[in-house]
């Protein structure tokens, strides 16, 4: 599929940080207005690309836009990382089961602590 060059413009100028592909499995749960974990069991997702702003996971169950999520990303040295996401937009696969969402970071001082490990150096 071709991506007219007015779209694929728009998309660049969405995009305010470099985006890193990486594959890392993340456990993913849902946040009430009070930060409290709902009841439920935590989704098994994984990061498909990440940025220093946020990251967009595929996932097994759709969130509704705004939804406030926990994850824990495991890298390949068998950290874990965790954080506090928004959800910013989720889409189902076409053709396929499953979901992609794109979640916003709330606040830099995981994104720090997850570095290199992830692939976060936005230098280069």
């Amino acid at each position: 599929m071709e991506i007219r060059d007015d779209r694929l413009k728009s998309l660049k100028e969405r995009r305010r940080t470099r985006r890193h592909t990486t594959s890392h499995k993340i456990t993913v749960s849902r946040l009430t207005g009070t930060s409290e974990v709902v009841s439920e069991l935590p989704a098994v997702a994984t990061t498909l690309d990440v940025s220093v702003e946020g990251m967009r996971v595929s996932t097994p169950v759709p969130y509704a836009n705004g939804t406030f999520l926990q994850f824990f990303i495991h890298d390949s040295s068998k950290d874990v990382h965790s954080g506090i996401g928004q959800v910013a937009w989720c889409n189902e696969y076409i053709g396929e089961s499953g979901y992609q969402a794109g979640v916003f970071f709330q606040g830099k001082s995981h994104v720090e602590e997850m570095g290199v490990d992830l692939g976060l150096d936005d230098h280069g």
